[in-house]
């Protein structure tokens, strides 16, 4: 890091202080980002901070990075964000710089207290916004038992599933912030339960039951730490790889205001926590995934299942031209064994789903036909793998059965609620079929399981608000969208400020150099439409715009 300016020695201190004791964890690249980070904040570029920047000067990309197909940025970022907060949490120093990252921000903020001999410090160029500690009041020892019974443990390992020990919470002497961590942990290995990336283990095992390779050493380690003062706090996670003794992923998650409904209010804080750990594009999946890339760096095929769902799973999230190789072969080879893994049948899908959409008339008939026939024999084999309904609803809904898509889709949130995805894909379904209030509200819960909203999630919020006249609010998530670096967002952005009669703010979204319009100026909304065209909407759109095209075309 650049030396920063004498005006701000606390913030170097600290910053110094912070790498040599690894106060973060979580290795070099994250120290790195957070230098960086500050740097152009105190040194007055903070306003320009952006994801292309960050990626060339921290993150090792090149300059062909586009942050609308690498989501690096967004996840170094939130990660660091989420360090920063439980470090903070767990502070008791009231002198030393405080440092947040703002969700929806690369722009850090700075904080430096008042020197306790009189000084005057310079004011940071923001106000830290501190996490505020959400009370809460849960009826703890009555609803812990609707989480007895659960023994995520005893999910059946296949193949080199991964190990994940979730660590005991220990506490000196009960209380209501306490048993709701307890039901925070157990109903976050419920939801890991159901992910076949992984094997979830409650706690450790004593030495003299390792016999078998279900009972060995962990590959992760997940803590939960409450950071709680009476019935008021957050829950940290740390994900730690047990390999390189790395921290690989951490969260905070703050408890709930007002908690009367403990199952309702534990459902909201543990959403999306299991995904984010091992889902398709989880913290686990991805090193996992890159573990096995690098093994099969000289093959051509993969014979174990295992690693050819990992490899699946890693060219759905990075769209890996070698992963898709891989993937695709492995996938053929497992399809013509006879394999009996639902999950394997449910990527097979998935990927015939994917190639579908390169194809027209019977050609892509025929790749959906074969794709449900896929999906629906995963569904048969094992009627509670949420994964296998969900690719079943995207294939229902490119075939035009909506309402077998919604079936799908219900199911899915049913088995795994923790999932963002098939609140969102339901409430879209949902929206399509005209049903927008009820529509958005699912689409905005799956939305709120996310800490990194991708920008495709908030377009249809944005034309659900255009639909409703709400143009104002339309033009805010269309630059939310844009924000997200999704240039889809710049063409609603002129949609709205078109009918907001804003005609220079639309003529600079119009033009800007990373809209989509310059594909087709005569039909600035054409990107938009092939992917959420909606006869409630679409219309809409060409009325207010017309005007404007047909005076530019003149």
């Amino acid at each position: 890091m650049q030396e920063q300016s004498d005006e701000f020695p606390e913030v170097q201190e600290w910053l110094e202080r912070a790498r040599s004791e690894t106060l973060l964890k979580g290795g070099r690249r994250r120290y790195d980002l957070l230098e960086y980070l500050v740097r152009e904040e105190l040194e007055g570029r903070g306003d320009h901070l952006k994801a292309y920047a960050i990626a060339l000067d921290v993150l090792g990309r090149g300059p062909d990075f586009d942050p609308t197909t690498d989501s690096i940025v967004r996840v170094e970022v939130a990660r660091l964000r989420d360090a920063l907060e439980l470090y903070y949490a767990r502070s008791s120093d009231p002198n030393e710089p405080k440092i947040a990252i703002p969700k929806g921000s690369y722009r850090p903020t700075v904080d430096i207290p008042a020197h306790t001999n009189g000084a005057v410090v310079a004011k940071p160029r923001h106000a830290r916004r501190r996490m505020r500690y959400i009370a809460v009041t849960v009826f703890a020892a009555v609803c812990l038992s609707l989480f007895s019974g659960i023994r995520p443990g005893s999910k059946v390992r296949q193949s080199d599933q991964p190990i994940v020990e979730i660590a005991p919470i220990a506490y000196a002497q009960p209380s209501p912030g306490h048993n709701f961590a307890l039901g925070f942990r157990q109903q976050l290995m419920a939801d890991l339960a159901h992910l076949p990336t992984v094997v979830v283990r409650d706690g450790p095992i004593a030495n003299d039951t390792l016999r078998s390779r279900a009972a060995a050493a962990p590959d992760y380690r997940l803590d939960i730490t409450p950071a709680i003062e009476g019935q008021s706090g957050i829950i940290g996670l740390q994900l730690t790889s047990m390999s390189t003794a790395t921290v690989i992923w951490s969260r905070t998650i703050p408890v709930a205001e007002g908690a009367s409904d403990f199952y309702t209010n534990l459902t909201k804080a543990v959403r999306g926590i299991g995904q984010e750990v091992a889902g398709p594009s989880g913290a686990i999946t991805a090193e996992q995934a890159a573990l096995a890339l690098e093994s099969l760096s000289n093959s051509t095929s993969i014979s174990d299942d295992y690693q050819c769902l990992i490899v699946s799973l890693a060219f759905d999230a990075t769209k890996d031209p070698r992963a898709q190789q891989l993937s695709r072969s492995c996938l053929s080879d497992a399809i013509s064994r006879g394999t009996g893994n639902s999950t394997l049948l449910s990527a097979h899908a998935l990927n015939l789903f994917f190639a579908s959409s390169e194809k027209r008339g019977d050609e892509e008939q025929a790749l959906l036909e074969r794709a449900k026939s896929f999906a629906s024999k995963a569904v048969r084999l094992n009627p509670s793998d949420s994964f296998a309904h969900e690719v079943l609803g995207n294939v229902l809904s490119a075939l035009g059965d909506r309402s077998g898509a919604i079936e799908r889709y219900r199911r899915a949130v049913e088995l795994a609620p923790s999932r963002p995805a098939p609140h969102f894909l339901l409430g879209w379904q949902m929206a399509l079929k005209g049903d927008w209030d009820n529509g958005v509200i699912e689409m905005q819960g799956g939305i709120d399981m996310q800490p990194n909203v991708p920008g495709y999630m908030i377009i249809p919020l944005a034309l659900d608000a255009f639909r409703r006249s709400d143009y104002e609010l339309s033009l805010q998530r269309a630059q939310t969208i844009i924000d997200r670096g999704d240039s889809r967002g710049y063409s609603l952005a002129f949609a709205a400020s078109v009918a907001l009669e804003d005609k220079k703010m639309a003529e600079r979204f119009f033009t800007h150099p990373d809209a989509r319009t310059s594909i087709d100026p005569s039909d600035p909304m054409r990107e938009v439409r092939v992917t959420f065209s909606n006869p409630d909407v679409m219309p809409k759109y060409q009325e207010v715009i017309e005007p404007y095209l047909n005076q530019i075309n003149r």
